[in-house]
C-alpha cells in the first residue's frame, strides 16, 4: 500500500476537512431545526380557508420537517460523512473523533491519545479520501 493511495486535491481536501468539522454540529443542528419546527404554533386560523393546506398541525409540521431545504442538504452532508466513516475500523472512527471533533493536532495525539503521528495521518487522509467519494468529488 502506497503513501498516495489517499491522496486528493487540496481544494478537495479543503472542503472535506470543512465539512469533517462540522459533522457533529450539523448533527446537533439538525435536532434544533426540528425541535423548532415541533415546537412552532401553528398559524392563526382567522375562519377564513386558505386554499389547498390540511388543518391537521401534525400534519403541516411532519410536511414542513420533510420538506426543508436546509433539513435536507445537512441530512445528505451527515449521511455521506456516515457512509465514509462505515468504512473504518472502530479504532480509526475513534481517532477520526480524536481528530475533527475534539480537534486535536498530531503533538496533543500523541501526547494525551497515544496515536502515532504515521497513524494520525493515515485515518486523517483515509476519512477524506472516502468522504470525497460519498460526496462524488472522486
Amino acid at each position: 500500500m502506497s503513501k498516495n493511495k489517499y491522496k486528493v486535491p487540496n481544494w478537495i481536501k479543503h472542503t472535506i476537512k470543512n465539512e469533517l468539522y462540522q459533522f457533529w454540529k450539523n448533527q446537533e443542528l439538525i435536532e434544533e431545526l426540528r425541535q423548532d419546527i415541533i415546537e412552532s404554533s401553528p398559524e392563526p386560523a382567522d375562519g377564513q380557508p386558505k386554499g389547498n393546506t390540511t388543518s391537521n398541525t401534525v400534519e403541516q409540521k411532519t410536511i414542513k420537517m420533510l420538506s426543508s431545504r436546509r433539513i435536507i442538504e445537512t441530512e445528505r452532508r451527515i449521511t455521506y460523512i456516515q457512509e465514509a466513516m462505515k468504512r473504518l475500523s472502530k479504532e480509526e472512527q475513534e481517532i477520526v473523533k480524536i481528530i475533527f471533533k475534539e480537534k486535536y493536532n498530531t503533538t496533543l495525539a500523541e501526547t494525551q491519545k497515544y496515536i502515532t503521528k504515521d497513524t494520525y495521518y493515515n485515518v486523517y487522509n483515509k476519512i477524506i479520501y472516502y468522504t470525497a467519494q460519498e460526496f462524488g468529488y472522486i
